[in-house]
């Protein structure tokens, strides 16, 4: 039985406003996390230990940044002459709804189905680019094939007060089985009706994908010249395929935050910092990045350095060390550390 095929498009378009001064002059998805690492490394080091390597990452906003940033795609082994990671960005003369800028992300899907169908996928994954986590895609597309389903989600149980930022997912069933039907979506409430939320991390059916922009594009009637009319996929997109067809969740177990507003990108460098964070746990996932692939040095309570060197995923416990040099000597958890040094305690 042949693997499916998997079309992953990364939304890394979007100006990220909210993030104020950060992303005035630079996108969202080139922001540094943790030091060592940029936000665009969590999805495309997913795709890549996922074993998904025909990537499209579209992109609006400061292109160029988004384009020296990833380098090709060679940080992740994706710069191929046969799939691999594609940067694609808004185009002219390819009609008016093909021409321009997107609005939402459901807009943007509908402006690039033609590379869609190029691609001929079995699966459309679509992911968003201002998410710290670490997930293996293929069990959300093994769900959200085994299910028969349009739509997959991956769901994450957070907490009422922060899902008001979200899209809530109401189902009809346990929300903590993988294929757990989708009865309800709620985006943006001010009263959540659960703490289940979407992660911005979808597998699509193409066809379906295909049709449902289609269709909600021809009932539009209110939009300008040159914009779908369907803004993003909470609006209208996933609510029509919840009415219409048959859309499941696949739930998050590890570690998981959307960073795209100034209060979630301190509280998860502060998660980072407690420990909470298990992105770089498993020393054969690595967080790959076009700089390190080493998460960056820690410097415990108690530690004292002075005129020293410490390289990335360095440890330091509770030492005093002067003019030394604190390395790296082990993969394995727990504290690690290696010096050269004039003075050790």
């Amino acid at each position: 039985m042949r693997s499916p095929h998997v079309l992953a498009m990364i939304l890394a378009g979007g100006r990220g406003s909210r993030m104020d001064v950060l992303t005035r002059e630079r996108p969202k998805p080139v922001l540094p996390f943790g030091g060592t690492h940029r936000l665009i490394d969590f999805p495309l080091s997913n795709l890549r230990h996922s074993g998904i390597d025909d990537i499209l990452m579209c992109v609006q906003y400061h292109a160029s940044s988004l384009e020296r940033a990833v380098g090709g795609g060679r940080p992740w082994d994706l710069d191929r002459t046969r799939g691999g990671l594609l940067v694609i960005g808004p185009e002219e003369g390819r009609g008016p709804e093909r021409s321009g800028f997107a609005t939402g992300n459901a807009d943007l899907l509908r402006r690039f189905r033609h590379e869609i169908r190029h691609h001929e996928p079995d699966v459309v994954l679509v992911l968003s680019a201002d998410h710290v986590y670490a997930a293996d895609y293929g069990d959300l597309v093994d769900t959200h094939l085994e299910a028969g389903a349009d739509v997959t989600i991956l769901t994450y149980d957070l907490s009422k007060t922060e899902a008001v930022n979200h899209a809530v997912v109401e189902v009809d069933g346990d929300p903590s089985v993988p294929g757990t039907r989708v009865s309800g979506l709620q985006y943006k409430p001010t009263r959540p009706a659960s703490s289940i939320v979407a992660t911005e991390v979808f597998a699509y059916d193409p066809d379906t994908l295909m049709r449902a922009l289609g269709e909600l594009h021809d009932r539009d009637d209110e939009s300008e010249a040159g914009d779908t009319g369907l803004g993003d996929f909470g609006d209208k997109l996933l609510p029509h395929l919840i009415e219409q067809g048959t859309v499941v969740v696949h739930p998050h177990t590890g570690y998981w935050r959307d960073v795209g507003r100034p209060e979630s990108f301190l509280r998860a460098h502060r998660d980072l910092l407690a420990g909470r964070i298990d992105v770089f746990d498993d020393p054969r996932r690595p967080l790959l990045g076009a700089t390190t692939n080493r998460p960056a040095a820690l410097v415990s309570e108690g530690a004292d350095l002075v005129d020293s060197m410490v390289s990335p995923d360095a440890t330091s416990p509770a030492a005093s060390c002067a003019a030394c040099w604190v390395r790296v000597w082990s993969s394995r958890p727990g504290p690690r550390w290696s010096t050269a040094s004039s003075s050790r305690t």
